[in-house]
């Protein structure tokens, strides 16, 4: 019996340990997401699937061409999606 009940709590600290370096990573790391719409039709088509990572512009700026994720703040789990474009050129 003993046996048995280690065994059950080995599982249950493995199960929460990876819920929670999921739940971690979905916050903080990166998250998928579904295109909706046809708002980006030359670049995101409606039913695309985008990884959004949430870490890159802590670290830099957003680049030319850079597809950028806002959260929608009065929907939950909607999202605008733009693309990040210089509108000048240096020569």
């Amino acid at each position: 019996m003993n046996k048995v009940l280690k065994e059950f709590l080995n599982t249950a600290i493995y199960l929460l340990c990876v819920l929670g370096a999921v739940w971690i990573v979905i916050t903080f790391v990166g998250q998928r997401t579904e295109v909706e719409g046809a708002s980006m039709e030359n670049t995101l088509h409606n039913g695309d699937n985008l990884i959004v990572d949430k870490l890159s512009y802590r670290f830099r700026d957003p680049e030319r061409f850079d597809i950028i994720v806002f959260p929608f703040q009065y929907q939950a789990n909607t999202y605008y999606y733009f693309c990040f474009l210089h509108w000048y050129f240096t020569l």
